[in-house]
């Protein structure tokens, strides 16, 4: 198996400079602008979010901080896609989300400390890894909010570390402790909460590790309305398959529940960014996580029904078992070197080459063609 792959993949880079030549110019890539200084049309002052608009009494129950410049952009990468023999490929700029910390994170955080200043938290607590994107990106926008924040780290030898993140969190000003295990890390938090209640009369408002809940979910339920109106302003339908990856499971319970009450037909295919620890431990979170999330919106807006199963079950191929997790770790470099030399992408390795390596195997193996697909980009190009 560890042959034909990479057999395949030679026989893709090889081939692919000679079938570009006979598609269509490739597209200037446009650098990615400095924080600060984004086109107008990122900046969007009067963007009302899709889930919002579409469903009121959620807006009405909901709380929301606008912390990433929505919408993201999408954009159509048509000599790659007649190189892989795809019909169109659709690149959705999640890391463009905000200037401040780009990526999935914001759109879940939008929704979690957004809820925090409805409820005028007094202090935000988190957990994970250390210097990991999630802990991060809440330390970031807690400050933005100037909202205090404490980091509770327990190490993860299998959590992606980005170093451009390191010491991040304690440059904007969040407390950092670190612990031996779970259960030192949680038997602290229930004695700082019951300091805070006999103190301030105030809990510690929690955002679990990943923004991983329904609060946080409901970002990706909003991205997908995102996506259907950028689609329907272009006279496009939704795509054919969705690649997306998935950490702690938020982005895609989140994105499952966004097609169904969004009412949108497509193949979600997830690439885990760490393999299982037993079988079916990530399928089992997301589809538990998605439930809650069709509950929850179910309860506030009837015309929503309410589902125990995505209805547009997913893929999980990508990453899960050892095996394709061997599979995307095998060609890691092949794919930084394709996408630099195709579409002019810089691929980290611990995130967009997953991404984009399963997107490749499928594209090698003949799955994808003649088919319209997106890759929901949430990592720097």
């Amino acid at each position: 198996m560890k042959l034909f792959l990479s057999g395949s993949l030679c026989l893709l880079i090889s081939t692919l400079s000679a079938a570009a030549a006979a598609c269509l110019t490739k597209p200037a890539i446009q650098p990615r602008p400095k924080p600060g200084r984004e086109p107008a049309s990122w900046q969007k002052s009067d963007y009302n979010l899709p889930l919002f608009i579409t469903f009121p009494s959620l807006k009405r129950a909901v709380g929301y901080a606008r912390l990433g410049l929505l919408p993201t952009p999408l954009e159509e990468q048509p000599a790659l896609a007649c190189s892989l023999q795809i019909e169109k490929l659709l690149i959705k700029r999640d890391d463009q989300a905000a200037p401040l910390f780009g990526g999935a994170k914001v759109r879940k955080l939008e929704f979690l400390l957004g809820d925090a200043c409805t409820k005028n938290a007094d202090h935000i607590v988190t957990w994970g890894s250390p210097d990991t994107t999630h802990t991060s990106a809440t330390a970031v926008y807690c400050s933005h909010l100037k909202k205090p924040c404490t980091c509770m780290y327990v190490f993860n030898p299998q959590a992606p570390v980005n170093p451009n993140h390191a010491s991040l969190a304690k440059a904007h000003g969040a407390i950092e402790e670190t612990y031996r295990g779970p259960g030192e890390r949680l038997q602290a938090l229930h004695i700082k909460n019951k300091a805070a209640l006999a103190t301030t009369g105030k809990a510690l408002y929690l955002v679990p590790e990943g923004a991983s809940d329904v609060l946080g979910a409901l970002g990706f339920v909003n991205a997908v309305g995102e996506v259907a109106s950028q689609l329907a302003e272009r006279g496009e339908p939704f795509p054919d398959v969705v690649y997306l990856l998935t950490g702690t499971g938020g982005s895609a319970a989140g994105f499952l529940a966004g097609l169904d009450v969004f009412g949108v037909k497509t193949q979600p295919i997830l690439v885990a960014l760490t393999p299982d620890a037993y079988p079916g431990q990530q399928q089992g979170r997301i589809t538990a996580l998605y439930a809650m999330v069709m509950e929850y919106v179910s309860l506030l807006e009837p015309s929503i029904t309410k589902r125990n199963e995505p209805v547009n079950a997913p893929a999980y191929d990508h990453g899960f078992n050892q095996s394709s997790n061997a599979s995307l770790q095998e060609i890691t470099s092949t794919t930084q070197q394709l996408l630099l030399n195709q579409a002019s992408y810089h691929l980290d390795a611990s995130f967009g080459a997953r991404l984009w390596g399963a997107f490749l195997l499928d594209a090698t193996h003949g799955k994808l063609a003649h088919k319209h697909v997106m890759i929901w980009n949430t990592s720097p190009l």
